[in-house]
């Protein structure tokens, strides 16, 4: 059963660090072999004042491939971060007409470590998860979400 559309993982690479990591991190951020499995990596450059910024934008869009990832996150996202997840309200929006939920994830914390940490910082892993909801109605939309970390 589809849960999600498609997941979305957008990164910053930003002047001064070390590309190749941050590079190799959001490739780990699937649970799979992406050049494997044909997922695409798209990298956009941005001049920003001490140099290129680089965008990286990982997009899961087989049904497979959000499955697996779902799978994947509700085993490395820890029992207390799924309740804060639970908790916080504001983490679904609705964006033309699709549900979508979101979450960020520190930088450091997987590229280092390969730990997921949620965050509220902007120097991270930022998530949107399309919600496949039928109506697409906001409760349902919550339901969903909340019940993906309830594993």
């Amino acid at each position: 059963m589809r849960v999600l559309h498609n997941v979305t993982i957008t990164v910053f690479a930003k002047p001064g660090e070390n590309e190749q990591e941050v590079v190799q991190a959001i490739k780990e951020f699937a649970p799979f072999d992406i050049e494997k499995e044909k997922v695409s990596l798209a990298v956009e450059e941005s001049e920003v004042s001490q140099g290129i910024l680089k965008i990286l934008t990982l997009r899961l869009v087989k049904e497979s491939h959000t499955n697996a990832w779902v799978k994947w996150l509700q085993e490395h996202v820890s029992k207390e971060q799924k309740a804060r997840v639970r908790s916080e309200g504001d983490r679904v929006h609705e964006d033309e007409g699709q549900w979508n939920g979101f979450l960020r994830f520190d930088k450091d914390s997987w590229v280092k470590e390969r730990k997921l940490l949620l965050t509220n910082s902007g120097d991270c892993f930022h998530v949107r998860l399309c919600l496949a909801v039928f109506p697409k109605k906001q409760e349902g939309a919550i339901a969903l979400f909340q019940r993906i970390f309830e594993r």
